[in-house]
């Protein structure tokens, strides 16, 4: 954790994992600009699924954010979709003319 550690001993910790750009670091911490400064990528993994979001800790809540917007709009979509069809289907069931469409 990076808060027992002093200024002097955070900043040679950020050069030091920045100059490790070849290399895959994973890094668990709570401060939040800290993750900014140093992370170039974020991955989660969430309900057995893993995503990568390019960025520090706050563009990973940026894009978690409109990814799950774009989930949920998709997902209402979809269920409009499903209910309109419904609603067809059994208004036209046993119609003869219509259920061949």
């Amino acid at each position: 954790p990076t808060n027992h550690l002093d200024l002097e001993s955070v900043e040679w910790l950020e050069g030091f994992l920045k100059a490790q750009d070849r290399l895959g670091i994973v890094i668990v911490s709570h401060d939040r600009e800290f993750l900014d400064r140093v992370c170039t990528k974020v991955v989660e993994t969430e309900d057995g699924r893993t995503y990568t979001y390019p960025g520090g800790y706050t563009d990973y809540k940026r894009l978690k954010e409109e990814r799950l917007k774009e989930w949920r709009s998709a997902w209402e979509k979809q269920d409009k979709e499903e209910a309109e069809l419904r609603n067809f289907i059994n208004k036209y069931r046993g119609v003869d003319s219509q259920a061949s469409q």
